[in-house]
C-alpha cells in the first residue's frame, strides 16, 4: 500500500528542491549570465511538477481501488514518479545520488538510466 501522505510529503520536499535550484538559475539569468543548455532544458521540463501532482491526485481519487491495483495501471514514468516521491517522503527522505559520470539531477530526472539501475540495485539488495 502506498500512503498518500508519504507521496504528499515527498512532493513537498521535491518542490523545495526544485524551487531552490530554480531560484539560483533565475538569479543567474537576471544577472544576464548564461546558464548551461542542460539547465535551460531542466527549467522547461523537469522543473514542472504537474506529473507529480497528477499522480497524487489520482491516488486520492482512486480511494475505492486497492492501491496496488491502481499502481499496476500506471505507465513506467508514473511508477518512477511514485518511487521518487516515496523515497523523498519516506523515512530519512533518501534520494538517488548521481554517479560522477552522470550529469542528470536524479532527484528530478526519473527517466535517467542511472536512476533505473540504482532502483533495481536497491530492490535486489533489500
Amino acid at each position: 500500500m502506498v500512503p498518500v501522505d508519504m507521496l504528499k510529503k515527498g512532493l513537498e520536499k521535491l518542490w523545495g528542491l526544485v524551487q531552490s535550484w530554480k531560484a539560483l538559475l533565475e538569479a543567474t539569468l537576471r544577472a544576464r549570465e548564461p546558464i548551461p543548455e542542460s539547465d535551460q532544458e531542466w527549467l522547461d521540463n523537469e522543473a514542472n511538477l504537474i506529473d507529480e501532482e497528477w499522480v497524487i491526485e489520482a491516488f486520492e481519487c482512486a480511494s475505492d481501488l486497492n492501491h496496488e491495483t491502481f499502481l499496476s495501471g500506471l505507465d513506467f514514468h508514473q511508477k518512477m514518479i511514485v518511487e521518487k516521491l516515496m523515497r523523498l517522503g519516506g523515512p530519512g527522505g533518501a534520494m538517488v545520488l548521481p554517479s560522477k559520470k552522470c550529469k542528470h539531477r536524479h532527484f528530478l530526472h526519473a527517466k535517467c538510466q542511472c536512476v533505473e539501475a540504482s532502483l533495481m540495485y536497491d530492490r535486489s539488495s533489500s
